[in-house]
């Protein structure tokens, strides 16, 4: 991944399931009228201590619950939520701040620690890489006024200063549980496919509220994931509980790639495992399914596969990349 998308990144809170560099052919800000005709949206001074702090939401089985949001999330079969562990490691800091709970929690985390970004939840399909994720930001002076439409067109200029082309054309708002959304629309090209970005986006305190949504149309629409969220009052669907964790025997070994074996996989019998170049190599887990799914979990991201063994080849086929296809050599 490269410095570009790391920027897109950071600006525009994407997902960490985005598997290659991209460039925004499209944007769109659904609001009802543009910045210039909207009258000023009206800001409260509001006292420090009066300020509510954003709380991060909790995990019952699938379901996640976030009464500051007002909405619980629903996560079906084929979805994982990634650990406070994997959070604080894509956050930099120590595991120790997203330990405490509620009203505890909020004040380590946005006042003793004086952060300003949390990222405080995380869930991705390992079937088609389709990822939510849900932050806070903190404005600090001196915009400490912006509304949300404010935000979300200076986030607009600063894509544009980083040399990519914003397209802006007002529509609607998207109603979230409690709450209405100002939602931000982005398309980006990557590896010979459209892959769609919605950052819903509001503002209370002080505090920008983004639920982040990345997707591929061809595999699911947005009405399909904002369907995975609920308001607090409705009944909460069942769902098929995870597949299990499964670990094919037959790919436990070291495969070998290219004529000299200048890249390998190490798949151990518990599901770790290590990949890379010679003086490149990084930790993995992994775990499959019947159906041939193999699925790589490194660096925050997973990784979806369909493998297949013939004669001591072990042949991996992309499902998030269409045509990326590796062959491997059993070591001996």
């Amino acid at each position: 991944m490269t410095r570009k998308m790391m920027i897109i990144i950071t600006l525009m809170s994407i997902a960490l399931a985005l598997l290659a560099v991209g460039t925004v052919v499209s944007r769109r800000i659904p609001v009802t009228e543009s910045a210039a005709e909207r009258p000023p949206e009206p800001q409260a001074t509001v006292e420090e201590d009066s300020i509510e702090l954003p709380v991060r939401g909790v995990w019952d089985d699938n379901v996640y619950t976030n009464e500051y949001l007002g909405f619980r999330f629903v996560m079906p079969s084929g979805w994982v939520a990634s650990t406070d562990y994997e959070i604080a490691d894509m956050m930099g800091m120590v595991y120790d701040l997203l330990a405490a709970e509620g009203d505890e929690l909020a004040e380590e985390l946005w006042k003793t620690a004086g952060l300003t970004t949390i990222h405080e939840m995380m869930v991705t399909n390992v079937y088609t890489g389709a990822n939510i994720q849900i932050a806070y930001e903190r404005i600090i002076s001196p915009y400490a006024d912006l509304s949300a439409l404010e935000y979300l067109e200076i986030m607009s200029m600063q894509i544009e200063d980083i040399g990519l082309v914003v397209d802006i054309n007002p529509s609607g708002m998207t109603r979230i549980g409690a709450h209405e959304w100002y939602s931000l629309e982005t398309v980006m090209e990557t590896s010979g496919r459209n892959l769609s970005v919605s950052q819903l986006i509001n503002i209370l305190d002080g505090f920008v509220r983004i639920v982040t949504i990345t997707y591929n149309e061809e595999n699911c629409s947005l009405d399909e994931l904002l369907s995975m969220f609920i308001g607090m009052g409705e009944p909460i669907p069942e769902t098929a509980p995870p597949a299990p964790r499964e670990h094919a025997q037959e790919l436990v070994g070291t495969w070998l790639w290219g004529m000299d074996a200048t890249y390998s996989y190490e798949f151990n019998a518990d599901g770790t495992g290590t990949r890379g170049f010679k003086d490149s190599i990084e930790d993995i887990e992994w775990r499959t399914e019947d159906s041939g799914y193999l699925f790589v979990y490194c660096n925050l991201t997973i990784e979806s596969w369909i493998y297949s063994i013939e004669e001591d080849v072990l042949t991996i086929e992309s499902l998030q990349t269409p045509g990326m296809i590796y062959r491997y050599n059993r070591a001996m």
